[in-house]
């Protein structure tokens, strides 16, 4: 019987020993997990303060450009002299703040220059609102949406050249009124 027991005896060290093994490969498994997941977790953390510095970076920078497009404006405004021009049109389209297009097909774009998108287009006489001049192009309101023309094809509108006239004929009847009630004093 002992060799019986020595073999039994050897058949359970190694039972013990590959239950040893299975729970050492098992710690150390979930050592390798657990350092894998705090891993992800400072990374991932590291990610999350990265973005939200770089916004609140971006939007310091653009309010500080704002302010800064603001102030300048500003400076430009009080600065600027205004301009004289030789056409009658501009200076009456300076004042209005309605204006028709002289043609068909003319386009009010999303921003002041030719490359950017088209909102509408505007048939011949159409009547805008200005809101704004903005060098070679004006901001303009049209049906409620907010676009850009291009200075050259946009004039005063034709209400704005009837009240001018009128308002010359009347100034030219009280002149001749005028004379008439000083002839009619000299001749008493």
């Amino acid at each position: 019987m002992s060799e019986r027991d020595d073999e039994i005896r050897r058949m359970e060290q190694r039972r013990t020993r590959a239950q040893q093994r299975r729970e050492q490969a098992l710690k150390q498994r979930n050592r390798m997990l657990c350092t894998i997941a705090g891993i992800v977790v400072v990374i991932l953390f590291i990610i999350v303060f990265a973005i939200s510095c770089s916004r609140s970076k971006n939007t310091e920078v653009a309010s500080e450009a704002v302010t800064t497009v603001a102030q300048t404006t500003t400076a430009v405004e009080t600065t600027t002299a205004p301009e004289t021009t030789a056409a009658p049109e501009t200076t009456t389209a300076a004042l209005a703040s309605k204006m028709v297009a002289t043609d068909d097909g003319i386009n009010v774009r999303e921003k002041p220059n030719t490359s950017a998108g088209i909102i509408k287009q505007l048939d011949k006489g159409e009547e805008v609102n200005i809101l704004s001049d903005e060098g070679e192009w004006y901001k303009v309101d049209v049906e409620g949406r907010v676009g850009y023309v291009s200075k050259e094809f946009l004039k005063a509108s034709s209400d704005s050249d009837e009240e001018t006239t009128s308002v010359s004929d009347e100034e030219t009847t009280t002149a001749d009124e005028d004379e008439e009630l000083d002839t009619m004093d000299e001749a008493e």
